[in-house]
């Protein structure tokens, strides 16, 4: 992650935040939407549990107490691929 970079947490439209891996001289680099999603985990988000497949984790966003779950929808690639959050939604009682 860039030093100078400066990241925001999601907006209230945001639903799903999805990072990408590009072949660069032979490399596979994460994009700035994978780097924004590592600072949400480790620097944002509090993380509230992990799911029982050991994968996939349970975020909250303490600005508007929602909750994101961290997915590698891509977990065949070496590295289990780049990441994903995605809104869990809530139901109104």
């Amino acid at each position: 992650m860039s030093k100078h970079t400066v990241f925001r947490p999601p907006d209230a439209s945001e639903n799903n935040i999805a990072g990408a891996w590009n072949l660069v001289d032979d490399h596979m680099i994460a994009d700035e939407t994978c780097e924004r999603i590592e600072w949400l985990i480790q620097d944002y988000f509090e993380r509230v549990s992990f799911e029982k497949d050991g994968w996939t984790a349970i975020y909250l966003d303490p600005r508007d107490q929602g909750l994101w779950r961290l997915e590698y929808p891509h977990g065949e690639m070496h590295g289990s691929g780049p990441l994903s959050l995605t809104r869990i939604p809530t139901h109104p009682t």
